[in-house]
């Protein structure tokens, strides 16, 4: 099951593509972007994501604990 979050201020959705990936999208828009965990951006509209929220969607469990 893919994680998924709603961003309290923004309103944009975080949904877990892959492992390490995390799409971005704004619903009153229909942008996009594609990001990884810690932030870099890949494609698309959207170019700046929360990285903390980016962080909680993105990262495996395994990887949480290490940090």
């Amino acid at each position: 099951m893919r994680k998924s979050m709603k961003h309290p201020r923004t309103g944009f959705i975080y949904t877990q593509l892959e492992f390490d990936k995390v799409e971005v999208r704004d619903p009153a828009t229909d942008q996009y972007g594609i990001f990884n965990s810690t932030g870099t951006w890949y494609e698309g509209d959207l170019r700046d994501a929360d990285q903390q929220i980016l962080g909680w969607i993105g990262r495996a469990p395994a990887a949480r604990n290490k940090a």
